[in-house]
C-alpha cells in the first residue's frame, strides 16, 4: 500500500506540476545556497591572500629598511673612526709643526 501511496503521490504532482518545475525550482535553491557559500569562502580566502601580500610587502619594506639602517651605522662608524684617523694626524703635524 506504501507504494500505491507513493505512485498516487507521484501522479498527483505530475498532474500539478508536469514539467516538474518545483523540484527544479529547489534544486536551484539548493545550487544557489552552495553558490553563495562557495562565494563567501573564496572572498574570505582572497582577503587572506591579500593580507598575506600586505604582510610580505611590508615584510620586504622592513628587510629594507634594516638594510638601510644597517648600512647607514657602517657608514656613521666608518666615519667616525676617519675622524679619529684625522684628529690623530692632526695632533701629530702639530707636534711637528712645534718641533720645526
Amino acid at each position: 500500500m506504501a507504494d500505491f501511496r507513493s505512485q498516487a503521490t507521484t501522479t498527483n504532482e505530475e498532474e500539478i506540476d508536469p514539467f516538474g518545475a518545483r523540484s527544479r525550482l529547489e534544486q536551484c535553491h539548493r545550487d544557489n545556497a552552495a553558490l553563495r557559500r562557495d562565494l563567501r569562502e573564496t572572498e574570505e580566502q582572497l582577503e587572506q591572500l591579500q593580507k598575506a601580500k600586505e604582510l610580505t610587502r611590508e615584510g620586504d619594506m622592513v628587510g629594507r629598511l634594516q638594510a638601510a639602517e644597517g648600512r647607514v651605522q657602517a657608514l656613521l662608524d666608518d666615519l667616525q673612526v676617519r675622524d679619529d684617523t684625522i684628529a690623530v694626524l692632526e695632533k701629530e703635524l702639530d707636534t711637528l709643526r712645534a718641533r720645526s
